[in-house]
């Protein structure tokens, strides 16, 4: 066992202990009632949390499904701006929101001839 293992084990006796000193043979059945409801709680909370971490991303495209692209995207509310890069093959992708709004596309700035994306080329 592990110093950890140990540690819980001694901490559940003394708990055991005190309820006994404390109450008789009562305090030691409450204690022991609660230190088992406590532990199923726990067991249940974990579980449910560990569950989460298990589920797969759905709807995850092949990389040969996609290609390059130079989309911006401007929200009118807050003025973020999203840059997609891939999108899937053939397909002109929707605005994506942002502030509950469809985000207005931009209008890219360079002339299409390089490869990088316009907010990555040289202002001249």
């Amino acid at each position: 066992m592990s110093r950890r293992e140990i540690g819980g084990v001694a901490a559940v006796v003394i708990v055991l202990i005190l309820g006994m000193v404390i109450d008789g043979r009562d305090g030691l059945m409450k204690v022991g009632i609660a230190l088992a409801a406590a532990l199923v709680l726990y067991l249940i909370g974990a579980n449910t949390v560990a569950g989460f971490a298990g589920i797969p991303p759905t709807n995850n495209p092949d990389e040969e499904d996609l290609e390059m692209v130079d989309y911006g995207f401007r929200c009118g509310v807050c003025g973020a701006i999203v840059h997609m890069t891939l999108a899937p093959t053939g397909e002109v992708p929707n605005a994506p929101r942002h502030c509950r709004e469809p985000m207005d596309p931009l209008v890219t700035s360079g002339d299409g001839s390089d490869d990088d994306p316009w907010w990555m080329r040289e202002s001249e």
